[in-house]
């Protein structure tokens, strides 16, 4: 995997960090700067970098080790991000979905070349009430390549 995507990510969370910390409004305007100028230093580095690093960011803001893609329910989206996947060294991402179009969705990600490894469990989106602990949920692991 990319790892301008763990450099971004750190940056911005320093920048969130000391953003949480400041205690004047010059502070604060001077980085709301700083992170603008990341935004768009992340953007600099082309579409499917963007589309790959949020994905990388909620990966890490969840203490996960893949990336999860969750309700990928329209396959026309599929080839776009397995090629963004592949580019940028994503060799194996989660997914499930409520939909009831799953296995069509599964049979798409596999018609692109990706391959379904079998199941894992993931940290949630979710916290459990009244704790920072994360609901455990249930994903398919898929490999970009064959």
């Amino acid at each position: 995997m990319n790892n301008k995507f763990e450099d971004f990510y750190k940056a911005e969370m320093e920048l969130r960090e000391r953003y949480d910390n400041a205690t004047t409004n010059e502070e604060r305007e001077q980085l709301r700067t700083e992170y603008r100028k990341l935004e768009n230093d992340v953007h600099n580095e082309g579409k499917s970098f963007v589309m790959v690093y949020y994905y990388y960011v909620d990966m890490r803001n969840r203490n996960n080790s893949y990336i999860d893609v969750d309700n990928l329910n329209e396959t026309r989206c599929i080839p776009g991000l397995i090629k963004a996947f592949r580019e940028h060294d994503i060799q194996y991402f989660s997914f499930s979905s409520q939909w009831s179009s799953t296995n069509e969705t599964a049979w798409e990600l596999v018609k692109n070349g990706c391959a379904i490894v079998g199941m894992i469990e993931l940290n949630g989106k979710c916290k459990k009430a009244f704790t920072e602990e994360r609901e455990i949920t249930h994903r398919f692991l898929i490999r970009t390549y064959m």
